[in-house]
């Protein structure tokens, strides 16, 4: 047995922001943080994370992503998930949207494809979650955290606590 060590709140927000970060590779333009009274959610308009069978489980590659493999260590994205009491996955594909709940880091099935809507995007990924540990900062001390891990990239941080948003990084700011 493995002791997995429990990220808190502004932990949990700064690793799905680098992991939003890491898909400007794959062709997001658009990064977004929202702080909520009961948790955090970054939102990307890159390809989303995939939602296909894993050829060796059949479990949707989501829930194995976001569980960590059944042998070996865990990825950033399952530390999240099991440092969350909830996490909602929402993935926005061409043929629709795909959703997959995680309760105590337990997946719920994964539901779609939906037709998406219109104010949906094209494509792109939703990670919001509750952590377990901790709360997020005050939006100032927010921004703060999250400026240095920029690296260039712009980022819409939204503090619905605060009804607060603000454009971070690209211009430097």
């Amino acid at each position: 047995m493995s002791f997995v060590e429990t990220l808190a709140a502004h932990e949990i927000a700064l690793e799905l922001l680098a992991n939003a970060l890491a898909q400007r590779e794959a062709g997001a333009g658009r990064i977004e943080v929202h702080a909520h009274a009961d948790g955090v959610e970054v939102r990307d308009d890159g390809p989303g994370l995939p939602v296909h069978p894993h050829p060796g489980s059949g479990r949707p590659l989501l829930e194995v992503i976001l569980t960590g493999p059944r042998r070996g260590p865990l990825n950033t994205l399952a530390r999240v998930t099991r440092s969350c009491l909830w996490l909602e996955a929402t993935v926005y594909r061409a043929e629709g949207v795909y959703r997959q709940r995680y309760d105590f880091a337990a997946p719920g099935p994964l539901e779609g494809p939906r037709p998406r809507r219109a104010d949906e995007p094209a494509q792109g990924t939703a990670l919001r979650c509750a952590p377990a540990q901790g709360e997020l900062p005050a939006f100032a001390e927010l921004a703060a955290s999250v400026r240095p891990h920029l690296a260039g990239a712009t980022v819409e941080l939204h503090d619905h606590r605060v009804d607060r948003a603000e454009r971070l990084g690209g211009d430097g700011a």
